[in-house]
């Protein structure tokens, strides 16, 4: 066997280890209360669309919190998706930029307003009308995509910690592309997968090739390397039990 298939395989392998775990809490944020709402995908699913969108610009520690601050700051008994729909654009303006709740107060406040529209209008005012349905890996992108700032790149992200991380059953993931972030990219350059001035485009059509039926599979194992041993800089070449297969270690 190559070097090149025994990395894939590797992988792979590695990638489906927290598919077969069962579903854990996930920490966001510092906050215990927005904690708590975003990992009960039951009743708050749409503390989780809320707080993915507000991911952008900012610490994401402090965007995850974001929606649970908004309740706070009108003085919601509870994260129920009702106490949002209530919101008005020019409330959610006011909160938004007198608490300085983020980098981008006004275009965030927005997005925030649309989102809960978007929820209210075409989801029924429940989010997990979104993928309750197990719907196909490109049906839950695209539905997605209807959130105003909710780009492709994104929605794949998205559906991939719903598939990964919340056990939402899909009917497929062929759509779930790998994650283009920097760690990636860089074992994919040190692996000899893509060269060093490759396109994200060309990186995730790359692990679309590797692997069809799940391109997103690769995102654990590559964060787990890159953490532990293939850091940025210098890599601890001698403490991977991939270096005997990988072009980086033995040129």
């Amino acid at each position: 066997m190559a070097n090149r298939d025994i990395i894939v395989n590797y992988l792979i392998q590695q990638g489906r280890e927290p598919l077969h775990k069962p579903k854990a809490d996930i920490t966001f944020t510092d906050n215990v209360e927005a904690n708590l709402a975003l990992n009960d995908l039951n009743t708050y699913p749409h503390m989780f669309v809320l707080g993915f969108l507000m991911d952008r610009g900012i610490d994401s520690l402090r965007a995850w919190e974001l929606p649970t601050r908004v309740k706070n700051a009108f003085g919601m008994s509870s994260h129920h998706f009702e106490n949002f729909a209530e919101l008005t654009r020019k409330q959610l303006d006011n909160v938004f930029v007198t608490l300085q709740l983020h980098r981008y107060p006004a275009r965030m406040a927005g997005i925030f307003y649309s989102a809960i529209q978007t929820i209210l209008k075409e989801f029924e005012g429940n989010a997990s009308n979104l993928w309750s349905d197990s719907p196909r890996s490109a049906t839950l992108v695209r539905r997605l995509l209807h959130f105003e700032g909710m780009g492709g790149k994104n929605a794949r992200i998205m559906a991939n910690i719903l598939f990964r991380y919340y056990k939402i059953p899909l009917a497929d993931t062929t759509y779930l592309d790998i994650t283009p972030d920097k760690d990636v990219r860089r074992l994919f350059q040190r692996f000899g997968f893509i060269a060093r001035n490759a396109s994200e485009e060309e990186l995730i059509y790359c692990a679309r090739e590797m692997n069809p039926s799940y391109p997103g599979i690769f995102d654990h194992a590559c964060w787990d390397l890159a953490e532990r041993v293939c850091k940025r800089g210098t890599p601890k070449c001698r403490q991977c039990e991939l270096n005997p297969f990988c072009p980086k270690y033995n040129t």
